[in-house]
């Protein structure tokens, strides 16, 4: 088991290449590479009152982001038969490259009865969101010192990493504090 958690972790490591064939709807959102969700537009599909055209774009979405994250499984699969481990099923195993990653963007639409409603919820929750950020990489910046050595820097890593998660679990926190903004069931997946 140890060796199969060895091979599993080095195949990680190589980076899988970004597929070309990004389809169309999500190209108005790419900057450099990178995805900018931007103002989620590209989602107005999956809500009841889209367009037929609306719906077909969204579909095509989807399913490219399951066929992108299909290939990265299926290398991940060949690697893995290199290194002596056959057959092996990674059902469980959440296996997909950081470029596919960036559009796996989902949400529970049964909160939401139209698109307008999610963005009115996606606009009051982004400032919380964007303060929440600032706040994070301002204490990010105080912590790093000068000259600091390895240990120390991934450490500090370590805490901004925390900081993040315990975020997302503030949002599900009932009993706060008053200088803390209480989330909506809409603003908590958005967050």
């Amino acid at each position: 088991m140890k060796q199969f958690l060895l091979a599993l972790a080095s195949v990680f490591l190589l980076c899988g290449a970004s597929p070309a064939d990004l389809p169309e709807p999500l190209k108005p959102y790419m900057n450099e590479g990178i995805f900018d969700p931007g103002d989620f537009e590209w989602m107005r599909g999956a809500f009841p009152e889209a367009s037929e055209e609306e719906k077909a774009d969204y579909l095509a979405i989807s399913n490219w982001r399951e066929e992108c994250s299909g290939e990265e499984k299926e290398r991940v699969r060949g690697e893995l038969a290199k290194r002596g481990f056959p057959n092996v099923e990674l059902k469980l195993v959440p296996i997909t490259t950081e470029y596919c990653d960036q559009f796996a963007v989902e949400l529970r639409n049964d909160l939401f009865d139209s698109f307008d409603e999610f963005s009115t919820s996606l606009a009051s929750t982004r400032p919380i969101y964007d303060a929440f950020l600032a706040a994070t990489d301002l204490a990010t910046r105080l912590a790093k010192m000068p000259e600091r050595d390895l240990a120390a820097d991934l450490h500090q890593r370590t805490i901004a990493e925390q900081v993040v998660r315990n975020a997302f679990s503030w949002a599900r926190i009932t009993d706060l504090q008053p200088r803390i903004p209480l989330l909506t069931d809409q603003q908590r997946p958005i967050f």
